[in-house]
């Protein structure tokens, strides 16, 4: 499955989430997937899971970054800032395809799951 397929997915979970909450004001309404409640408190538990470890990833490249300007501020030498800056811009770069690559691994484990649940239109 693609990262587009995946947000098409999770945006059909949403869509689907919606009109689950519409339709669940009567008890003994089913959802549209056929589960009483159960498929949206799943997917909102693995929304917050995922939500959870993407902000603590995000957290820690935050200090690190605080960490790389404070370094750069400190140094005298042109040189020396303009090797950091190099270096720093590669640990960036590192750290955003990490970030993305989470991201999309996320979106398609949720796809997966949407699909094992049936809450995927064909």
């Amino acid at each position: 499955m693609t990262a587009a397929e995946a947000a098409r997915a999770v945006e059909e979970l949403r869509r689907r989430q919606n009109e689950h909450l519409l339709e669940v004001r009567a008890p003994t309404t089913l959802c549209v997937c056929g589960y009483v409640c159960g498929c949206v408190r799943l997917f909102e538990r693995l929304m917050l899971t995922y939500t959870i470890g993407t902000t603590q990833i995000l957290k820690e490249e935050q200090q690190l970054e605080e960490k790389r300007e404070s370094m750069i501020q400190n140094v005298r030498d042109r040189h020396e800032r303009q090797r950091l800056e190099r270096a720093f811009g590669m640990e960036r770069a590192k750290a955003s395809e990490r970030i993305m690559r989470i991201t999309e691994d996320n979106e398609i484990a949720l796809a997966s799951k949407m699909a094992e649940m049936k809450l995927l239109r064909a």
